[in-house]
């Protein structure tokens, strides 16, 4: 969506931004690297490849890279975050990711 394009993102806080195309090959800025471990089985025989392998594409890598950009483009929102007020949001997003969970659908 508008705005949480990294393209055309400037900071107003960090000053960063406009993100150019392979931006991250640039030995010069920092890099933070970030691992997730994410898994998935599906044992179907004759399926389980297939299904296993479109999972890790389509339904985890692109929404996290998708994910990450739009991270990147709400920087100004959490660049000055002391420890106590992220504690404070992870907290609040563990309880309604929570209650999210037990609601009957």
């Amino acid at each position: 969506s508008k705005g949480e394009d990294p393209r055309t993102f400037v900071s107003s806080e960090s000053g960063r931004g406009k993100l150019a195309a392979n931006w991250f090959l640039s030995p010069a800025i920092p890099v933070m690297c970030a691992y997730k471990v994410v898994r998935l089985q599906f044992k179907v025989l004759g399926l389980q490849k297939k299904v296993e392998e479109w999972g890790q594409f389509y339904g985890m890598q692109v929404p996290l890279i998708q994910y990450h950009r739009k991270l990147f483009c709400w920087i100004d929102e959490w660049f000055r975050l002391d420890m106590k007020k992220i504690r404070d949001m992870e907290q609040k997003t563990r309880d309604i990711t929570k209650q999210k969970l037990h609601q009957p659908t």
